[in-house]
């Protein structure tokens, strides 16, 4: 199975867009598409333009609608749409409609227009059935300028049909201009229709038939993220493609319109103050969309106003660039709210903002600090040289290392070097400045080409080295090349995952097994400034390999494009390159580069999890398991995102409480627990929350939480880390600081991932958590660990001032999971000898992050019908999802939704079987009586019982072998002998040959019919097929 495999190329293919295509059925309304996309930006305008092309005997007719501007702005004469038509084999036909055209009218606040075109104005006589006509259908704008058009990035390809079904896009709803989406569609006829959108958020999938009405694919969530949507709809008898449509679409970006939109001609001043707490940092930015006011204006001064009206600090504005700005270091100020605004020539400008100082609980409490060890690690050891972590280890020798220990090997071929200019550095001095059960701490002296180096290394307990550079120059020194070397064991390399796309889109594959360049980090490079520089690489085997880390490329020496990481293997030495130095850089002042590395496997699961099981939304639990849910929160639990991180409504604690009893008797009595809750609050299903879904059964919510918990045995307490609500008691103080975009996030949005866990967001989860923790949850679950930039200088509290940009700040997100662990193991909170942390890191197995975790979740992507092993490659599981390079429970979300979900259920058996994956939590999973008849039988087998052992399909210990291309076998051996052998295909049909240890019956599990006898047999497996067998010593 050795080749080159990028996991989920699906998702490539989502994530780039192409142009529309559809057939348009003759007569009636034609089709009616909502939507056009912006040419400046690739993403669905914000001005709603809709199109409908029909046609007859005659010709087609187009019709066109797009909003006017708000008074008192009018549409120009510049504003018009534009047609363009190619038919099979002519020339491009051009048509304008001017806003003053007789064929449009302006009403209720739009301007509408149709148009029918004849077939021989377009040199046809005829639609000309069944062949490709190119259609373009613009409208351009003068204000803001855009041209948004119907088909993206290229003309839609037209078939016209005398017979056949129309299809609809209808929208958005009208959630599209408020807090999320209503996606519908119709037909006349009878249309299947496979919808999905694909975000960071969790996905949305419909895969059905529609029959002469209309379908939704309806949901809420965040206006602050981007999403792809992608459309198909044929004809559910023939399977033809009738249409495809795919675009982008982000409605806000920081709570300012993410694309063109109509300008005000008279724009007010805008002040934005940006607060950073931990530095006593304000900077403060007045601008304005009309230059010619900031113009205008003379000398300005900041003041900064407590809640009393006493100025308290004030400071000059600098003007550049069209705006006056200040970076101000505040004295020590008492608690209060403060407003800011400009002063000129004594008067007050009207553009004012705000920021807070106040006192909260959790502040400077510095929870999960303590340095004690969490389990299964062990306290760290140094002798000679060498230091030791549980599983992993390194001996110094030459500048840094000559062993790097993975499990028992060796990863180094050859000691690390380190070259500048080409000269090697040499080692001058070595010191220990700490040794202790959870940290050592050492310092190499280094020296090369007039460059002084302290290479300071700090150990932590789960074998993870910090390391920091400190180069100090003797005098001007020219740097024209810097390369870190690793030269690795090409043995132990066969998979790699890497970071910087974005979760969902993130690479993983196989390595070449052969000599050159085995990987690039600008292969394909990343965009923007860290161009050619990835954050993170890892690579090796199921479970022994190394990772690399480092948040960004800051005092690197190098241009955006270079590319900054390289694998090339000669023979059995696989030399990996941190190329720091790329381009000429002359440097006469101290500087500093930070990166980490980590050996795997980091801890091993030593305890047996496999009675474990998801809920399945609380219908159905297999027989012989023991429920894990993580999905307390929400309304499902009377929490609210405006009262704060899993705060109960006006902390009122008493419908959780009554939940976590688990004494309630039935469905109408938690339901009028739960009616009696929401009228002592006086909330309903209008009224809930201004950021979230308003017109959901509330009642009925919060009786699905009360049954998800009552049949869990165990219950990890959901925290989302990316998190920031304007209705926080903490955001006027803290959001510039935990904001990942520069300056302040506004105020009229609530965003999910938008946020870096600093110290101080950290202490204030975790001080949340303590509600949870005191009530006995078995652990804490935290959503959306994945790689999300830093773009603000200021946000990072460790460094002075401000800081190169962008970053992905990896450190703070390990010390959230590492204080999170050691916050649960205080309170001897351990699960299943792991820590009791589980964290969702879909596509993210991020080495230094899921080290301190116990379980990991994994595969909220590629939902819908399809089958599941085009969802994942075979190294995408086993770099990510498998959990051994972290030692890690491995759990999955699984979700087989629509007409098609029967069928894709059936396609999971074969990884659920290959992958040993049956930790599984249903996440819109269409449950058959097959595969529930699948799942009990195993389970009634003895699968999970202590006395049963198991061998996955890639456990290299399996003592059943298999000979396959793409058939794994998970064997599982009960105490009297018997085994029952787990059997999936995750690739086409295929003759598989079967070697049992010794010889024995086969028989079928299900039906008991025989199959095979002796030691070694023969199967026929189909496309994705799967078989259960009972083999019995002879």
């Amino acid at each position: 199975m050795r080749h080159l495999l990028f996991s989920c190329l699906w998702l490539l293919m989502i994530f780039s867009v192409s142009a529309m295509e559809l057939e348009i059925v003759k007569g009636g309304n034609g089709t009616f598409q909502y939507g056009a996309v912006s040419t400046s930006n690739g993403l669905l305008s914000l001005r709603e333009v809709a199109n409908a092309v029909s046609f007859d005997d005659s010709g087609i007719t187009f019709t066109q609608t797009s909003p006017l501007p708000p008074p008192p702005m009018k549409i120009t004469p510049g504003d018009c749409a534009v047609i363009e038509i190619i038919p099979p084999g002519e020339q491009k036909r051009t048509f304008r409609i001017t806003s003053a055209d007789p064929c449009g009218r302006m009403a209720n606040h739009k301007w509408q227009w149709t148009k029918k075109i004849s077939w021989k104005e377009l040199g046809t006589a005829s639609p000309e059935y069944g062949k490709t006509w190119q259609i373009q259908i613009t409208r351009e704008f003068c204000n803001q300028t855009e041209k948004a058009v119907w088909s993206y990035p290229r003309a839609a390809a037209v078939i016209f049909r005398e017979k056949g079904t129309n299809f609809t896009f209808d929208g958005f709803g009208p959630r599209w201009t408020q807090t999320g989406y209503e996606i519908t569609w119709s037909s006349p006829g009878k249309v299947k229709v496979d919808a999905e959108i694909v975000s960071i958020e969790n996905p949305r999938s419909f895969n059905n038939v529609i029959n002469g009405s209309s379908g939704m694919l309806r949901t809420i969530m965040a206006n602050n993220t981007e999403r792809t949507l992608k459309m198909q709809w044929s004809d559910p008898d023939t399977g033809r493609v009738l249409g495809k449509r795919e675009f982008k679409w982000v409605r806000y970006k920081n709570g300012a319109p993410a694309g063109p939109m109509y300008v005000d001609p008279d724009p007010p001043l805008k002040l934005k103050a940006a607060f950073y707490p931990r530095k006593k940092q304000l900077n403060v930015k007045l601008s304005c969309p009309n230059a010619a006011k900031i113009s205008k204006l003379g000398t300005l001064f900041f003041h900064i106003v407590n809640e009393a009206g006493e100025t308290a600090f004030s400071a000059p504005a600098i003007r550049t660039n069209g705006s006056y700005f200040a970076e101000i270091t505040l004295p020590v100020l008492p608690e209060s709210k403060y407003t800011v605004y400009a002063v000129e020539n004594g008067k007050r400008l009207d553009a004012v903002d705000t920021f807070a100082i106040a006192r909260f609980p959790w502040q400077d409490k510095k929870y999960g600090q303590s340095r004690l060890i969490v389990p299964p690690f062990k306290p760290l050891t140094c002798k000679d040289g060498k230091i030791r972590a549980l599983c992993t280890g390194y001996e110094n020798g030459g500048i840094l290392w000559q062993k790097i220990d993975a499990d028992g090997i060796n990863l180094l071929q050859h000691p690390v070097r380190l070259t500048v200019n080409g000269e090697e550095f040499k080692l001058k001095a070595h010191r220990i400045i700490e040794t202790a059960d959870d940290r050592i701490i050492i310092e190499n002296d280094l020296a090369a080409a007039n460059l002084d180096l302290v290479l300071r290394q700090e150990y932590d307990y789960d074998g993870m080295c910090k390391l920091i550079f400190n180069f100090i120059p003797q005098g001007k020194i020219r740097i024209e090349s810097m390369d870190l070397e690793f030269p690795l064991n090409a043995g132990e390399l066969k998979l790699f995952h890497s970071l910087g796309d974005g979760m969902r889109r993130n690479k993983s594959g196989w390595l070449p097994d052969a000599d050159g360049t085995l990987w690039r980090a600008d292969k394909p490079a990343l965009r923007g400034e860290l161009a050619g520089f990835r954050p993170y690489i890892w690579f090796g085997g199921t479970s022994r390999g190394l990772c690399w880390f480092a948040e960004s490329d800051e005092n690197w020496g190098r241009s955006a494009g270079d590319n900054a990481l390289s694998l090339v293997r000669s023979g059995e030495t696989a030399l990996f390159t941190v190329h720091l130095f790329t381009r000429a850089r002359v440097k006469n002042q101290p500087f500093s580069i930070v990166m980490g590395v980590q050996p795997t496997p980091v801890k091993k699961v030593t305890q047996n999890y496999r009675k474990l099981t998801g809920d399945f939304f609380g219908s159905w639990i297999p027989d012989n398991s023991e429920t894990l849910t993580f999905v307390s929160t929400g309304n499902k639990f009377g929490i609210r995102v405006t009262d704060g991180p899993n705060v109960p409504v006006n902390n009122d604690w008493s419908y959780i409480d009554f939940v976590f009893k688990k004494n309630w008797k039935d469905r109408a009595e938690v339901e009028r627990t739960a009616a009696a809750f929401l009228k002592k609050h006086k909330l309903n299903n209008q009224n809930w929350s201004k950021w979230k879904k308003t017109d959901e059964d509330l009642v009925l919510r919060m009786w699905q939480g009360a049954r998800f918990h009552r049949y869990a045995k165990y219950h990890f307490q959901y925290f989302n880390p990316r998190a920031l609500c304007p209705a926080w008691a903490e955001f006027e103080m803290y959001a510039s600081q935990w904001f990942l975009d520069s300056g302040h996030a506004e105020r009229n949005f609530n965003d999910e991932y938008c946020c870096h866990p600093d110290d101080d967001y950290i202490d204030f989860t975790l001080h949340h958590s303590l509600p949870y923790l005191d009530r006995g949850v078995s652990g804490l679950y935290f959503d959306n660990l994945y790689d999300l930039k830093m773009l603000d200088p200021w946000a990072d509290i460790h460094t002075s001032g401000a800081r190169k940009t962008p970053y992905y700040p990896i450190w703070g997100m390990r010390n959230l999971v590492k204080r999170a662990a050691t916050l649960c193991y205080e309170r001897n909170l351990t699960f299943f000898g792991l820590p009791a942390v589980m964290i969702h890191m879909t596509d993210c197995n991020v080495v230094p992050w899921n080290s301190f975790a116990g379980i990991t979740l994994d595969w909220e992507m590629g939902y819908g019908d399809t089958p599941y092993p085009t969802r994942f490659s075979d190294a995408y599981i086993l770099s990510h999802t498998i959990g051994r390079q972290t030692g890690c429970i491995p759990w999955v979300l699984t979700n087989t939704a629509g007409s098609n979900g029967a069928y894709a259920t059936d396609t999971l058996l074969p990884l659920t079987f290959g992958y040993d994956l049956f930790c599984q939590t249903g996440a819109g999973l269409t449950k058959t009586d097959s595969w529930k008849k699948v799942q009990n039988f195993i389970r009634n087998f003895g699968y999970g019982e202590d006395t049963t052992a198991v061998w996955p399909g890639w456990d290299e210990n399996n003592p059943v072998k298999i000979a396959a291309v793409n058939t794994r076998c998970t064997t599982v051996k009960r105490q009297d002998g018997t085994i029952l052998l787990l059997i999936g295909n995750r690739g086409e049909a295929e003759k598989i040959t079967i070697t049992l240890p010794v010889p024995g019956k086969v028989t079928e599990a299900l039906s008991g019919e025989n199959f095979a006898e002796g030691k070694e047999f023969t199967a026929d497996l189909p496309k994705y097929g799967w078989k259960m067998l009972l083999v019995k010593e002879k």
